[in-house]
């Protein structure tokens, strides 16, 4: 019973949140949101993967990077992403009650975290005509992996295997999936 108690929200929210996006930009949209629902919900609820490293938010926003530039890479790491993530954790909370995930920063505002990620939209923006997807995600992951060691260093406690993990399962993910990836966001 318990678990048909917190599935039902969180199919609620990946059909709400994917039809918005879909709205807004389409199939490709609506994959990111996936990404996004995934990191939250599945990785929010097992909270065990996101302290190894597992989370689904950096891809999406290089994705943005690469289709809409630089700025809106950006904007979307920044801001979007936050904001998304902290309205699915209300939805939730509100229909379950208690966070799904208590990330040290308050919902909706970009934290240290969200800086490093629009850094990534940034570079996949910058790079996204010059080189291949698969090129640009790993490129991105390693600066990624750079980025996260000096936030830790200031805010917290640098976790170096869980930024190898996040660097293996991200590569992983864009080598299994480039070709969707290529077709699905190319047009």
């Amino acid at each position: 019973m318990a678990n048909i108690k917190k599935t039902v929200p969180a199919l609620l929210l990946l059909a709400l949140g994917s039809v918005i996006f879909y709205l807004i930009g389409g199939f490709g949209f609506s994959i990111i949101y996936l990404m996004l629902w995934i990191d939250k919900i599945i990785f929010g609820e097992l909270k065990s993967p996101l302290y190894l490293g597992f989370e689904l938010y950096s891809l999406p926003t290089i994705l943005v990077g690469i289709m809409y530039g630089p700025l809106n890479g950006f904007l979307f790491g920044f801001f979007v992403v936050p904001i998304v993530l902290g309205m699915i954790d209300l939805i939730y909370t509100l229909l379950l009650g208690g966070h799904l995930v208590d990330t040290g920063w308050e919902l909706f505002f970009p934290s240290p975290e969200s800086t490093v990620v629009g850094i990534l939209g940034v570079i996949a923006g910058v790079f996204g005509p010059h080189m291949s997807l698969l090129a640009i995600i790993v490129n991105c992951m390693a600066i990624r992996f750079i980025l996260s060691i000096l936030r830790d260093v200031i805010f917290d406690t640098p976790n170096i295997i869980s930024y190898i993990i996040n660097f293996g399962l991200t590569t992983w993910i864009a080598v299994i999936f480039q070709n969707f990836f290529v077709k699905v966001f190319s047009g």
